[in-house]
């Protein structure tokens, strides 16, 4: 009697291995830039390494000027209301009461609030004669442009390089460093066209790296 060798078949999919070369490198990177200028205080190192959390505050820009100058134009803004008020109750009495709420609640160091809507056109063209919009307008601006002295963190990242240090002053426009982001990484790597059968759009891989014992 003769004796063989056998085994049971059991059918499956059969994980393949391609070589291939390429460089990991992070998905979102981004470098950093300043729209304002001024000294600049930070309440990490801001160093190659430092590693933020999304939303938290890398660096913040002195803003003592542009805050006073900020002020400045809300008590101007405050001032034109109340000149304003004696022709309003003559011409336009049923607005203003509105327009006494708006001025006793104003507060030059709160965000500005919306101006009474005006109930006519004329009213419209008489508080716009007296440059009132313009004014407000002026200081909605300069409130979003104050916002950009502190900047924060738009994803959780490390710095991959730094170019200022706290106490210095940067200009307008000056790039400060690279941010990257943990987590997530691509790979650009060539294929055989032999091997091309093997891989479909949007199909899952395992990459395995010599140097490295871990698996992506």
């Amino acid at each position: 009697i003769k004796e063989v060798e056998v085994a049971t078949i059991s059918n499956g999919k059969i994980a393949t291995t391609l070589d291939v070369q390429g460089r990991l490198e992070a998905y979102n990177k981004i470098a950093l830039f300043t729209e304002v200028g001024g000294a600049v205080k930070t309440s990490k190192p801001f160093k190659k390494g430092t590693y933020f959390n999304k939303g938290e505050a890398m660096l913040r820009v002195d803003d003592t000027e542009a805050r006073l100058n900020l002020q400045a134009q809300k008590a101007t803004l405050m001032n034109a209301v109340a000149m304003m008020m004696p022709d309003l109750k003559i011409d336009y009495a049923e607005s203003f009461p509105a327009w006494e709420s708006y001025l006793t609640s104003f507060d030059v160091d709160a965000p500005i609030k919306a101006m009474p809507e005006a109930a006519t056109q004329r009213e419209k063209l008489f508080v716009a004669g007296r440059n009132l919009y313009t004014q407000y307008y002026s200081i909605k601006g300069v409130e979003n442009r104050l916002s950009k002295y502190v900047l924060y963190a738009p994803f959780s990242g490390v710095l991959t390089s730094a170019a200022i240090n706290e106490g210095a002053v940067i200009r307008t426009g000056q790039q400060l460093g690279e941010l990257m982001a943990t987590g997530y990484y691509e790979m650009v790597a060539t294929v055989a066209l032999s091997q091309l059968n093997f891989l479909k759009p949007e199909g899952v891989v395992k990459l395995y790296s010599e140097d490295s014992e871990c698996a992506w």
